[in-house]
């Protein structure tokens, strides 16, 4: 949970170092505790939407610091922001109706390649809204977002299990 102090030491303009340096352990540990687990044969339907879900937070808090260079291009901010919202709405009604019972389809809220390029590309505009790159940013969310809709989209139809 480095979203909130990502924020906080942006808003505090603590420095570049330490923007970096947390930007750099939020991704290096998303994919250290995939790996292990992978590894450990640890893999849980709880990690599995867990990992997800601890991206939708890091990223509302990187929107959050990063709001000013955000907002220059409106409907890019609006996409990414209606995109994640949706999957992390999605993931919050699918785990409820799995857990009463209510729901029998196949659509799923994992981790898949696709949210995890996004999550790459989400923390690269954050890279470039902190060196005011603004601009690079703004193209580099429009990729993101683009991931954003493969991945909801492979959430809604997910690939059969031979």
């Amino acid at each position: 949970m480095l979203g909130p102090i990502f924020f906080a030491f942006v808003h505090l303009q603590a420095g570049i170092n330490y923007y970096l340096s947390i930007l750099g352990a939020a991704i290096f540990s998303d994919y250290l505790d995939g790996a292990l687990a992978k590894i450990m044969q640890e893999e849980t339907e709880f990690g599995a939407r867990l990992d997800p879900l601890c991206d939708k937070i890091f990223a509302a808090w990187a929107v959050a610091a990063c709001w000013r260079s955000l907002i220059i291009w409106p409907l890019n901010a609006l996409a990414f922001i209606v995109f994640e919202g949706t999957l992390l709405s999605l993931s919050v009604a699918l785990s409820w109706a799995k857990r009463k019972g209510q729901y029998h389809g196949k659509a799923q809220v994992k981790a898949n390649s696709l949210g995890k390029w996004k999550i790459n590309f989400q923390a690269a505009v954050c890279f470039c809204f902190l060196y005011n790159w603004t601009i690079t940013g703004q193209y580099i969310l429009v990729v993101a977002n683009l991931f954003a809709v493969g991945s909801l989209i492979r959430h809604l139809t997910p690939k059969e299990k031979s």
